[in-house]
């Protein structure tokens, strides 16, 4: 056996149950080929091998982020960053705006990002008067941290025939003044046709910056020891930029993507469920990129608007929730997809909508038995003991993201939830055997796996509480839902998730092995250095920290 590069005295966590722990790794051709104790592949070594000592550092398999939207952060950097903090008033949004505005031909779509309306001192949304202040001559959408709704100015609103005729469509719906003119904010299904076309718009001004921006994001995920993903939508302009980027070799990091709607983000995803020619070259052949299934939604905003039968109390929207499918529609969108092959992941986030996906995969699965469906349930962060029955029964993987427990569940405390519903109930989960993958859905939540994990064994909330303790998992539960379960949850098992030999040698080296550091300590844990096929791509000392962003929580 041939040792290109022998990783030694380490505290490795495999992931693989033959082998769970050892101190060597050998590595040749980009993949694992043993593992074992030092002293026994010492001795293996050849003239030619590059060994590198580890000194009793910490390292596990590459972290897997399943459900991210890369290639929506991507375009940051050609957006204005509204994030709140530090943003804290409307008119400092509105200078973010103006001062992209200026430097852009009339006429550009602007899109802007990350605003929190409850972080906001005046405590609601802008207006498309406030953004028409900033930005009277470019149409601008100005996106929702949750990406569940946007705000638009009135040259964006005329640009896209939104008037007070305009009917809410189905799960989604429009915010008017009296005399039913719109203000601005559009909530779920309604922000469609804003995200498709400023999507658009920017896909086909930033093509030729498309491996720039690409490699720039996939150098950020690096440093937090993140060596492949999930991008939960991509739509045909993001497709086509995705392409432009791994014909570039601009792709340091493996993406499974999961095709959405032409008409928006919400949109049902028909072109790619009849019409296969519209993805062509889906992949990019090289491993870099590949398109693997569908995604769907069936409700809103796992903290606003979840469907729910026992209601939703965290930052309350001022409509009831509502699901964008009748059971018969979702039906027929799953079982098209999985008698295609593709794998379905349905985003449903409130138990109503997890019940409904449910039942659609249960009768995929019933008419076509013979395909392996490795459903994905996203979110389900509102579950009963029948829904996780049901899960467990069906073979779906759970893709959640700790950090909600963090950030939502003391709003859900303060209003009771009906008896026998939970809020991410992470250890039921997994004592009933269903796969828990966890992930940030960035750019919602912080990149950073390590505050995940931080968050699914505390289960800490900004409010100092700790949320439904008995349903907390240990270090290394929640260090498999960031690597294993994330590559089970992705279709790539086989190839990445543990350090079993014959999978790639992505390693991750952290400051302190989490496992024998305080829970509270745990986000102070930091990623030292990462090898991708057992090659350095990242090391803090020589590279420099990861972008603060990345593992910023929010005040209350």
């Amino acid at each position: 056996m041939r040792i290109e590069t022998l990783f030694v005295n380490g505290r490795i966590l495999t992931m693989d149950p033959s082998h769970p722990e050892v101190e060597a790794v050998a590595v040749a051709d980009g993949r694992v080929r043993a593992t074992g104790a030092t002293a026994e592949l010492l001795a293996r070594r050849e003239r030619d091998t590059t060994v590198i000592d580890l000194g009793g550092r910490f390292a596990c398999p590459g972290f897997i982020d399943p459900h991210n939207h890369f290639s929506l952060t991507a375009l940051g950097p050609a957006e204005a960053d509204c994030r709140t903090p530090p943003l804290r008033t409307i008119a400092e949004l509105q200078e973010r705006l103006h001062a992209l505005a200026v430097t852009l031909p009339t006429g550009t779509w602007i899109r802007a990002h990350g605003y929190d309306e409850t972080a906001l001192r005046e405590r609601r949304h802008p207006t498309r008067f406030e953004l028409d202040a900033a930005a009277p001559d470019h149409p601008v959408v100005l996106v929702h941290w949750s990406v569940h709704r946007c705000v638009l100015n009135s040259a964006a609103l005329s640009a896209l025939g939104i008037d007070a005729t305009t009917p809410d469509p189905p799960g989604g719906w429009i915010v008017r003044d009296r005399q039913g003119l719109p203000l601005g904010p559009l909530y779920e299904t309604a922000t469609n046709a804003a995200q498709a076309v400023s999507l658009r718009a920017y896909a086909a001004r930033l093509a030729e910056h498309a491996p720039e921006l690409f490699r720039a994001n996939a150098r950020a995920h690096l440093t937090f020891g993140i060596t492949a993903l999930g991008d939960a939508y991509v739509g045909p302009p993001l497709l086509r930029l995705y392409r432009a980027a791994a014909a570039a070799g601009a792709m340091p990091l493996r993406v499974s993507a999961y095709c959405g709607g032409t008409e928006g983000l919400f949109a049902p995803p028909h072109a790619c469920l009849t019409d296969p020619a519209t993805w062509p070259d889906a992949g990019s052949g090289d491993g870099a990129f590949r398109l693997v299934g569908v995604k769907l939604f069936v409700d809103g905003g796992g903290n606003t608007t979840a469907t729910s039968l026992a209601g939703h109390a965290s930052h309350p929207s001022p409509r009831p929730p509502r699901v964008f499918y009748r059971q018969e529609e979702l039906d027929a969108l799953v079982e098209a997809a999985h008698a295609r092959g593709l794998q379905v992941a349905v985003h449903a986030a409130g138990d109503v909508a997890v019940a409904m996906a449910l039942t659609a995969m249960e009768r995929a699965r019933a008419k076509h038995p013979y395909r392996e469906p490795r459903f994905r349930l996203e979110h389900a962060v509102l579950l009963t003991d029948d829904l996780i029955r049901r899960l467990a029964a069906v073979g779906a993987v759970v893709v959640t993201q700790p950090l909600a427990i963090t950030y939502h569940a003391s709003h859900v405390a303060r209003a009771p939830l009906a008896e026998g519903l939970r809020y991410l109930p992470l250890r039921d989960l997994l004592a009933a055997g269903v796969p828990v993958a966890a992930s940030s859905d960035a750019p919602c939540y912080p990149l950073d796996p390590l505050l995940h994990v931080w968050a699914a064994v505390t289960r800490a909330t900004l409010a100092g509480e700790v949320h439904a303790p008995e349903q907390r998992v240990s270090v290394e539960e929640a260090l498999r839902m960031a690597t294993v379960h994330a590559a089970h949850a992705t279709f790539t098992a086989d190839e990445e998730g543990s350090l079993a030999p014959g999978r790639r040698a992505d390693i991750v080296v952290l400051s302190a092995d989490p496992r024998t550091v305080p829970p509270d300590a745990l986000c102070a844990v930091r990623v030292e250095a990462v090898y991708r096929g057992g090659e350095l791509v990242y090391e803090r000392a020589r590279d420099g920290a990861a972008p603060a962003v990345g593992r910023w929580l929010p005040a209350s």
